[in-house]
């Protein structure tokens, strides 16, 4: 089974990064979820544990140090917000 997916990852080379500092953005469709016409389902998300939290600190420290994302000191939105033009 490693083998195989050994294999994928070879053949489609050019769809994957193998460095942080190449992620991008898509811009090859729009995502959407039909929701057979029922209103969006808001849930407030639930608390991380502490191992949850410490990995999503750590990608976002990996985001900002890529200029990914940037600090936000706005008290209406998250800590951090994506960079203009990168979502």
């Amino acid at each position: 089974m490693a083998q195989q997916l050994w294999s994928v990852l070879e053949r489609y080379q050019d769809v994957f990064t193998w460095n942080k500092g190449e992620l991008g953005c898509c811009i090859v469709g729009e995502h959407v979820i039909d929701t057979q016409g029922y209103p969006p389902c808001r849930v407030t998300p639930g608390r991380l544990s502490y191992c949850e939290e410490a990995e999503v600190n750590r990608q976002i420290n990996v985001l900002v140090g890529l200029g990914k994302m940037r600090p936000s000191n706005s008290a209406l939105s998250n800590y951090f917000t994506y960079k203009e033009g990168w979502k």
